[in-house]
């Protein structure tokens, strides 16, 4: 899979998002709360040349699931379905 990565560098911003939709179900699937919120920071990292071309990713994972509720007294802001 190397070679495609080389050679169209856009499948690697799709190779973090497919990183964060395999965690994000599997951190939420440990909370019986369907609103609650995994964090996670991934980076793409590539190394190498033409012939050791290695990309992979670092990522940063939460050890919690944020709970957040929001009403309508409450001031903080509300969480949006469609950020990734």
């Amino acid at each position: 899979m190397r070679i495609y990565f080389l050679y169209d560098q856009k499948l690697l911003a799709k190779l973090s998002v497919c990183a964060w939709k395999v965690i994000n179900p599997y951190l939420k699937s440990t909370v019986p709360d369907t609103d609650a919120v995994p964090g996670a920071s991934i980076a793409v990292q590539t190394y190498g040349d033409f012939l050791n071309f290695n990309p992979h990713l670092h990522a940063i994972v939460s050890d919690y699931i944020l709970e957040l509720v929001c009403d309508e007294t409450d001031s903080r802001i509300p969480i949006f379905d469609d950020w990734y």
